[in-house]
């Protein structure tokens, strides 16, 4: 049994179900504090359990499709929180952001064509691109003052010059970087000195935590910095999966403005066109009344963040952590490099208590992702595990 100073295993029992269960509580053993998957500890918000009540209360579960009424709240909440408008008929409905990534390879791309793609990334990424059968440049991020960031000197390479499309992830997943205003315009730059189409993956825009910082979408950069083309090159996908912690019920949607590219995406969207009647609930709910609560959210997990920078401080000689500026997930490299040809990271954590993320699914051996949207407690007792796990590696 591991050592435990909070009683954790009570704590568990709210998230277990027989019938229905959830996966980030199944993966490891009871003991484990998983802090693996990236969904979150917090209940969703008020208005979404009460839309869903309701709508549950009426027995109604019939085939179901985004109202065009949807399209207009969805517009009118990315005017609200990112200052970006567009038109309402760009939005195109997919099952969640993986989905989109799948239709923006296959509407822009065709078989043995090169996709550019960072590395660390969100699996998914390569995984998709690879069994649609497309080449993959890789365009490989480093750490630079506790932050990750593409290595921009690679952006016009012959390699990458070749790719049809690059997969973007704005904020970063795994490594937490809210990418700034120059920083983007280098993407814009290079993609359209490339030809890129640029797809990118905004899911975790609405989770910022660097304060006094907000979100801008890559696809509303000013046009007197960008020049016209550029806004007909991007895809950009959205959902509030992430933010508010509705990933089993979710969707997302993808924002659009090239007509020929948004015909092709929605085609291959088609078949898949009808949509949970909760989850719609649950949209409405977010992006009409949930401002308040994702606002306690984001102060919760700042104070999860000052909490894991001073424990990283405390351990700076055997490891580097990425400074999170978005997201609820921790970036940390383990300073040993050959830590990964030893043994699986993830293994030598469980065995101290911690459910962990092991780099080399991103493409990262020798990194850890850490997913820190819970108690405050709860995370407290996980990075007093994590130290042990930790010195254990080297020795102390």
């Amino acid at each position: 049994m591991i050592d435990q100073q909070i009683n954790f295993l009570e704590y568990r029992k709210k998230f277990e179900f027989d019938r229905s269960p959830l996966i980030r509580w199944q993966k490891f053993n009871k003991d484990i504090i998983p802090l693996w998957v990236a969904d979150t500890d917090f209940q969703a918000p008020s208005s979404v359990i009460k839309a869903i009540s309701k709508r549950a209360n009426s027995g109604r579960f019939g085939y179901c499709s985004p109202p065009k009424s949807l399209n207009r709240v969805i517009a009118n909440y990315c005017a609200r929180k990112y200052q970006w408008t567009f038109a309402e008929n760009n939005i195109v409905y997919i099952n969640n952001v993986v989905a989109g990534i799948a239709a923006a390879i296959l509407s822009t791309t065709s078989k043995n064509q090169s996709v550019a793609i960072p590395k660390p990334i969100y699996a998914p990424f390569f995984k998709v691109a690879a069994s649609l059968e497309r080449k993959i440049a890789y365009i490989e991020y480093q750490i630079n003052n506790q932050r990750l960031i593409p290595d921009f000197s690679q952006l016009n390479t012959t390699i990458l010059k070749n790719a049809k499309l690059f997969l973007f992830c704005h904020p970063h997943n795994p490594g937490s970087t809210l990418f700034s205003f120059d920083e983007l315009l280098k993407i814009a730059s290079a993609s359209v000195e490339n030809n890129w189409v640029v797809c990118s993956d905004e899911i975790h825009a609405d989770i910022i935590l660097s304060k006094n910082q907000k979100h801008l979408p890559l696809a509303n950069l000013p046009t007197d910095k960008v020049g016209d083309q550029f806004h007909q090159q991007v895809i950009t996908l959205m959902s509030p999966n992430k933010a508010y912690n509705i990933p089993s019920i979710g969707m997302g949607f993808a924002i659009i403005s090239n007509p020929t590219i948004r015909s092709k995406f929605k085609k291959i969207c088609e078949p898949w066109h009808n949509f949970n009647v909760l989850t719609l609930e649950a949209m409405f709910a977010i992006y009409e009344d949930s401002d308040d609560w994702l606002a306690d959210k984001i102060k919760k997990l700042q104070k999860n963040v000052e909490l894991c920078n001073k424990w990283a401080d405390e351990l700076s000689e055997y490891i580097t952590m990425i400074i999170p500026e978005a997201t609820y997930l921790v970036w940390i490299k383990i300073n040993s490099p050959d830590i990964f040809n030893e043994f699986s990271l993830e293994e030598h954590f469980a065995k101290f208590g911690i459910g962990i993320q092991d780099g080399k699914i991103y493409g990262s051996p020798g990194f850890i992702r850490l997913n820190i949207a819970t108690e405050y407690s709860i995370l407290e007792e996980a990075l007093r595990r994590m130290s042990k796990a930790i010195n254990a590696i080297f020795k102390k």
